[in-house]
């Protein structure tokens, strides 16, 4: 099968040694912690589009290479390629090569403003590849990763300090344990290891420990294959993310219709869920909002709502009480709710346009839930 070849971003790079479009030997090293950078995010991507899988497929990046084409006028730009046979499986690739060059520089964008804690915003291996790059250039260099699509934004630059910088970040601990609280379905248990895994919404397995005393309940609640919150000592990677369960302390069953556990699973939806082409990916940050904003302010004596998502990306929530069809539609861009309440049998409609930024939104909703209610 002929062999494709496809140009990816070019970074470039900017310095005296650089003039007349040339570029030094040793920078070359650099260049392929570049191309291990991409890749050890593209993998990353992948595991994030399939939070169900805990490894990458065997085929995965095979038959795939890069390449260094020619050196480009502008200081010096390096013209990379990406090399594969053409198939179904080179173009997966290229998709995912375009979302993890653009989440190398937000990494180098996020790592120029802030201080310190880089390592919660990106993979470790990530960083140190990075900075491994970084480290080939000299005094007055930097390499320009600003596309041209946006010349006129701030520039994303990396440079011998923030090279610097990036390889601090990455000698720094990778794990951290503390007292955490999750969600999901006991999935599986082993009673002579004492260990069981937790399913969580999005789909990702997570492991964790227990006790004898625990193993009762713990193997109820696997039977039922009901929903649960657990909480206890846990470990996290640097960027937040739970990697496992080490003791558990409390375990609670969750409501069919808890909304934090229903938003949890939405978040997990991919661009098109709604038939291939249709059906707007939510935004993880607002689904987080909502999430928090609904618990700290929907009574808890007041019945759950049914949580869908809508095509445009937004949230709709709807409750059945009695004669009364109530819905309450969250643009999750804006913050306002649209919430609409019908009798069925009177045709009676009430409507209202609601900032659910504001606490008195909320006492609102609670307040004609609970008359309904009634």
């Amino acid at each position: 099968m002929p062999k494709t070849n496809q140009k990816i971003f070019s970074p470039r790079f900017e310095g005296n040694r650089f003039k007349n479009h040339q570029l030094p030997i040793d920078v070359l090293v650099g260049l392929a912690a570049y191309k291990d950078a991409l890749v050890a995010v593209v993998r990353q991507i992948w595991l994030e589009d399939h939070p169900n899988r805990e490894r990458l497929p065997d085929h995965f990046g095979k038959d795939i290479s890069f390449s260094l084409s020619e050196i480009k006028k502008g200081s010096a730009i390096p013209a990379l390629q990406l090399i594969g046979p053409g198939n179904h499986a080179t173009q997966e690739y290229s998709n995912l090569l375009s979302r993890g060059e653009a989440k190398i520089r937000e990494t180098i964008e996020i790592a120029q403003s802030l201080p310190q804690n880089i390592n919660q915003y990106a993979d470790l291996d990530v960083l140190k590849y990075l900075s491994k790059l970084g480290s080939t250039l000299e005094e007055g260099e930097f390499i320009d990763f600003t596309p041209n699509s946006q010349s006129n934004t701030s520039p994303i630059r990396l440079n011998r300090k923030l090279s610097n910088k990036l390889k601090e970040a990455a000698s720094k601990p990778a794990f951290s344990q503390r007292e955490g609280i999750s969600m999901g379905i006991i999935s599986a248990m082993d009673h002579e290891e004492k260990k069981f895994t937790l399913t969580l919404p999005n789909g990702r397995r997570i492991s964790g420990g227990y006790v004898s005393s625990q193993q009762e309940a713990l193997f109820n609640l696997f039977s039922e294959r009901g929903k649960v919150r657990v909480s206890g000592l846990m470990e996290f990677t640097a960027r937040g993310w739970l990697r496992k369960i080490i003791s558990l302390d409390e375990i609670d069953t969750v409501n069919t219709f808890d909304v934090p556990y229903r938003l949890e699973e939405l978040k997990a939806l991919k661009s098109g869920w709604f038939d291939g082409f249709q059906g707007r990916e939510l935004r993880k940050e607002a689904v987080e909002w909502l999430s928090d904003i609904f618990t700290s302010h929907y009574a808890d004596s007041l019945k759950l709502p049914a949580t869908f998502p809508t095509i445009e990306g937004n949230i709709q929530m709807e409750w059945s009480i009695g004669n009364w069809e109530i819905s309450l539609l969250i643009d999750l861009s804006t913050k306002k709710g649209t919430y609409e309440q019908l009798d069925i049998y009177t045709d009676e409609e009430v409507n209202w346009e609601l900032d659910m930024k504001k606490g008195s939104s909320w006492e609102y909703l609670n307040k004609s839930i609970s008359i309904v209610t009634e």
